[in-house]
């Protein structure tokens, strides 16, 4: 994640006002390939992604105590070294 301020500018090119932009860099890999892209976001963004992240790490802890009850075996994810 880069974070940064950027100016807004008149027609006079004076600058007005700023604003934060956030640029998420998201890594994944297609077939063995590891690839990625840049999201950018502001900070109603940010705000909206952390919000659907901790959802998610809710609904995978109440995923996990299912499993754990079940005679299902669950496999953690390995770090990406």
């Amino acid at each position: 994640m880069l974070s940064d301020v950027r100016h807004v500018f008149s027609h006079d090119l004076a600058p007005v006002a700023a604003v934060i932009v956030h640029q998420l860099r998201i890594g994944y890999l297609e077939d063995v390939e590891r690839k990625e892209f840049w999201v950018t976001l502001d900070t109603n963004d940010l705000d909206q992604l952390i919000a659907t992240l901790d959802r998610a790490r809710t609904m995978a802890e109440k995923l996990r105590a299912t499993i754990a009850t079940s005679r299902i075996h669950y496999l953690p994810p390995e770090d990406d070294e």
